[in-house]
C-alpha cells in the first residue's frame, strides 16, 4: 500500500480498508474464495484487480493470509 499511497493516499486508504473488509470477510466465510491454482490453497478476488492468496487451516479453525497479488503478476498454473 505504501506504493500506492505515494501516488495517491485517497485510493490507498480505499484499498486498505475494502482488503480489510476482505479479510473479515474470509473469518467468518472461508470458502468465499475459489480454490487456487496450488492444491490446498484458495484465492480471492479484492478491489478489482488484487487476489488475496489464503489457505484454511483445519486443524485451528484459522484463516492464514499467504499473499496479496496483483492479477498481472505471474502466478504458478
Amino acid at each position: 500500500m505504501q506504493y500506492i499511497g505515494e501516488d495517491s493516499p485517497a485510493t490507498a486508504k480505499e484499498f486498505g480498508d475494502e482488503l480489510k473488509a476482505k479479510t473479515q470477510g474470509l473469518a467468518m466465510f472461508p470458502l468465499l474464495g475459489k480454490p487456487g491454482r496450488i492444491h490446498g490453497l484458495r484465492e480471492l478476488v479484492t478491489h478489482a484487480n488484487y487476489i488475496i492468496i489464503y489457505r484454511i487451516l483445519k486443524m485451528t479453525d484459522t484463516v492464514e493470509i499467504l499473499r496479496v497479488k496483483h492479477a498481472k503478476q505471474h502466478r504458478p498454473t
